[in-house]
């Protein structure tokens, strides 16, 4: 059903997203080696050829922007600035069914579930503060940019699920209207 294909679009964004953090990380580690072994003299080409390789992994599932230091380290960041890597720190971003921005609850999926945000939490995990990046993610290219189009983007004000911007809820809203319009005629035509 339509309702299956967006949770499984859900389901995968939640992988993507691990993976970004484990390239994250990679990277960040990378950085160090690089930067401890060409302050030493050396040069440190097998590493940048892994970082190089991570890097494109990186961009086949989001938009990101790199900027190389002086040390040979670099810094990976989102379109919108956001650091996902600054030197030797990587920042995870997290999936979320209930992010701190949405207040009360969230608005239904199309299977009757709730469908997660991409955040990046400021905050501790007692106390969160989470940035939405969802919409800014489903604008990019790459895995992650596809699956946000495809399962719809909701705001915390909606209501219904048929109300997200994406593929699968518009699919839904037609596929409603059409049944609404079959039941409709119908019922005139033989009940009266």
């Amino acid at each position: 059903t339509i309702a299956d294909l967006q949770s499984e679009a859900d389901s995968r964004l939640r992988l993507e997203i691990e993976s970004v953090n484990t390239i994250t990380q990679e990277i960040a580690d990378l950085n160090v080696r690089i930067s401890t072994s060409e302050g030493g003299g050396q040069v440190a080409a097998d590493e940048r050829d892994r970082r190089d390789a991570l890097l494109e992994q990186l961009s086949e599932k989001i938009d990101v922007d790199t900027i190389e230091l002086s040390d040979g380290s670099i810094n990976v960041t989102l379109p919108t600035g956001l650091a996902l890597v600054t030197g030797s720190v990587s920042r995870a971003l997290e999936t979320t069914t209930g992010p701190s921005f949405a207040g009360g609850s969230a608005p239904p999926s199309l299977d009757g579930g709730i469908l997660n945000f991409v955040v990046f939490n400021y905050g501790t995990t007692a106390a969160r503060a989470d940035v939405d990046l969802t919409s800014t993610l489903a604008q990019g290219n790459g895995v992650i940019g596809g699956l946000l189009r495809m399962r719809g983007v909701q705001d915390t004000a909606d209501t219904s699920a048929f109300e997200a911007d994406g593929f699968l809820p518009e699919l839904a809203a037609k596929v409603e209207a059409i049944t609404r319009t079959l039941l409709t005629q119908f019922n005139q035509t033989y009940l009266g």
